[in-house]
């Protein structure tokens, strides 16, 4: 194995280990499964309780709050417990459910169905291998991300790798698990001996499970406002949550993912600005397309939206023009501070100067207009200069 990914040759060779008809399924994103999910959900407790309880065929019973809330219910089927939700207390937080294992992907489909804005805020995509001995590819797999780059180079920072079980017994029968990435990351891996950890843990019937059967699963926890992103987002599109797992997931399955952030993304200004646009004033514009429509029933509305849009910008630029005459127009503000400026310094030096029959301010204001009469009035030089001044700041062209 040359590089810091599977040539095409090695990862055949992985495909060719698992059997033919494994790797034609594995090969399709179909593969994927969620195998947590836990979303928040904007509704009233009692509304997500019965809604879930109703949806999964179950009934429901009162249990503990968890993670700062005050109260709870367990969803029960079967005498078996489905889904989870916690409510109350917790600062005014909106209800939180969630299930695992194989009850998540009927819980999925009714969080997804029922409250489609929801905001995920734990999901474990996962991908089960039951073929050949998947354990140690997969595992060299693990390790080669962790330390080098898709270009091949060697990462600054090697991605943390850490073990649970009994690496040091020949055979693991108690299976194997190898964590990549940290836990107090948004964004972390494990790869396990599921069919071992299952053969384990119910004794009695482990001749169900085969010994060699490996999953392969990411845990993301989305920040914020990212995770109504993830409300829509398929078992597999979550492994675009960090390059490093795409990067595993390429070398894997030979197929690239787009990215899934972790983190909310602000939008710029003006992109904020266009969706309040449409928000505010999107109806209105409808109302204008649907008369024009009525009054020639055959027109394209591509057509009748292409009108409308010409019809903004000659607006648009009308506008501009009349607000650049209005410009125009306005007084000069540096001409009016530069009177009042050059008149306090002669009343400074030579004493006060004479009207010279420019008005600092709006015939309507005679309180600032002087001339060799009103001298007279004033008690001193230095105070007129300063009455002056002061009146050619005070009326300037924001108060015109």
């Amino acid at each position: 194995m040359t590089g810091g990914r599977l040539s095409p040759a090695e990862v055949k060779r992985f495909w060719e280990s698992l059997g033919s008809e494994s790797a034609h399924a594995r090969l399709s994103s179909d593969g994927a499964f969620f195998d947590w999910y836990t979303a928040t959900i904007d509704e009233e407790p009692t509304v997500v309780v019965e809604g879930l309880a109703s949806w999964l065929d179950g009934v429901w019973r009162s249990a503990p709050g968890l993670n700062g809330y005050s109260a709870g219910a367990e969803i029960v089927r079967n005498g078996d417990v489905v889904a989870r939700v916690s409510y109350g207390g917790n600062n005014g937080a909106a209800p939180s459910a969630w299930a695992s294992g194989a009850d998540t992907a009927a819980f999925v489909e009714c969080v997804r169905s029922l409250w489609p804005r929801h905001k995920v805020t734990r999901v474990d995509a996962a991908y089960d291998f039951k073929g050949h001995e998947p354990w140690p590819l997969l595992l060299e797999m693990c390790q080669k991300v962790a330390k080098f780059l898709p270009s091949g180079e060697e990462r600054k920072r090697h991605l943390s790798l850490d073990t649970l079980g009994d690496w040091l017994v020949e055979g693991s029968p108690k299976g194997r698990t190898l964590y990549l990435g940290s836990r107090q990351s948004s964004v972390f891996a494990r790869l396990y001996e599921k069919g071992k950890q299952m053969r384990g843990a119910f004794p009695d019937q482990a001749d169900k499970f085969y010994p060699g059967w490996v999953r392969l699963e990411l845990e993301v926890k989305p920040q914020k406002r990212a995770g109504y992103d993830f409300a829509t987002l398929s078992p597999a599109d979550v492994w675009g949550a960090a390059a490093w797992a795409r990067q595993l997931h390429a070398d894997v399955f030979g197929s690239e993912l787009e990215a899934a952030p972790v983190t909310f993304v602000r939008p710029s200004d003006d992109a904020r600005a266009w969706t309040y646009l449409l928000k505010q004033y999107g109806p209105m514009l409808r109302r204008r397309i649907d008369v024009a429509q009525a009054a020639e029933p055959d027109a394209d509305p591509a057509k009748l939206w292409a009108a409308l849009g010409l019809e903004l910008g000659a607006a648009l630029g009308a506008g501009e023009s009349e607000r650049a005459s209005d410009v125009a127009a306005q007084p000069d503000a540096a001409a009016i501070r530069d009177r009042a400026e050059r008149r306090r310094r002669l009343a400074e030096t030579d004493g006060p100067a004479p009207f010279d029959g420019e008005r600092i301010g709006p015939d309507t204001r005679p309180d600032v207009r002087f001339n060799v009469h009103e001298r007279a009035r004033i008690a001193s030089d230095a105070e007129r200069a300063r009455v002056e001044a002061d009146a050619a700041y005070r009326w300037g062209p924001d108060d015109l």
